[in-house]
């Protein structure tokens, strides 16, 4: 088997990456699965300290998106025994199947664990030497040809392990506009709020007046990205930059190209999204700074009517 080339900043976390590393391996126009991932509310709670916690992303199921548009079933298994999970890796690697396998991260060799990161982590195997060892790939280091000691994995597994399985889909099964217009009219609504575009610009508003040292406690850097609003920003980039991957199949399936302006703006707003995190990170170290502050609601103020502008682009093509 060919080893699986890891992505990065593609799903909500290591499980993700890992899972949508072998999709792309599998279907080049895995880009399909992105099709809920463009998404946006605020909940109008005073009581909650943080409106990092407010702030909600919803990206919906990677595995019924891949169910149901690469006929790809993803399968999680929870084996308690390190060996009979090893079993099963072997066996599918000689069907030719990679496998995802979540150990614990102190005994990856190739990782410097940092502090406050997780006990888990998840991997990509794709094969396996003579001598019964592991090869794999990692979406945090990028690497793609790591040996795993078949002893060291015996104690580094934790499970699950995740299978992959193809099988027959009808094209005719998938309503391609249907699930489109689902998007738009979940961009019109919210829960507090007429659309999420009015949660958007209230959000902006609420970033006004946060505490920055209350939203991020600890100055130590991989606290900070994890601190609710600054890891909801990531989410609001990767999900709008790879939904307008999944807009350029649309456009090139049916042909309406006007969907092609729509998603260059969502892709510019998911970078955009991306530097205000890294506007967030400098206001934490910098302990607070009205002009910052300022400058990042502005640009979720302009970022609310860009993307407005690309839903009315979409509405106005698949009606």
């Amino acid at each position: 088997m060919n080893k699986i080339i890891p992505l990065k900043r593609v799903g909500r976390e290591c499980m993700e990456d890992t899972l949508i590393s072998i999709l792309s391996s599998m279907r080049e126009d895995y880009r399909w699965i992105y099709y809920t991932k463009w998404s946006f509310d605020f909940i109008n709670n005073i009581d909650k300290q943080l409106i990092g916690e407010q702030l909600k992303v919803d990206w919906g199921s990677i595995e019924e998106n891949s169910l149901k548009y690469l006929g790809i079933d993803i399968q999680y298994l929870s084996i308690n025994e390190a060996s009979k999970a090893y079993n099963i890796i072997v066996n599918q690697i000689m069907q030719g199947k990679p496998v995802v396998v979540v150990d614990y991260i102190r005994f990856h060799h190739w990782i410097k664990v940092l502090q406050g990161q997780a006990d888990t982590h998840s991997i990509i195997v794709h094969n396996i030497t003579v001598d019964g060892d592991l090869l794999c790939s990692d979406c945090l280091t990028l690497d793609s040809d790591i040996v795993l000691n078949k002893d060291v994995f015996l104690k580094a597994y934790h499970g699950p392990i995740v299978l992959f399985y193809e099988i027959d889909v009808a094209e005719g099964d998938i309503d391609y506009e249907a699930d489109l217009l689902s998007v738009v009219s979940k961009r019109y609504s919210s829960i507090d709020y007429d659309n999420s575009f009015e949660a958007m610009r209230s959000f902006a508003e609420a970033v006004k007046k946060m505490d920055i040292m209350k939203e991020c406690p600890e100055a130590q850097e991989q606290a900070v990205w994890l601190s609710p609003i600054c890891h909801k920003f990531e989410l609001l980039s990767i999900g709008r930059v790879h939904f307008a991957g999944y807009l350029n199949l649309y456009a090139q399936r049916s042909s309406k190209k006007a969907i092609l302006e729509a998603s260059e703006i969502i892709e510019k707003a998911g970078i955009r999204w991306g530097m205000l995190r890294a506007l967030l990170m400098k206001l934490r170290y910098m302990e607070g700074s009205r002009k910052i502050q300022e400058r990042i609601s502005e640009i979720i103020h302009e970022l609310a009517s860009d993307e407005y502008m690309a839903l009315t682009i979409i509405k106005n093509t698949v009606y």
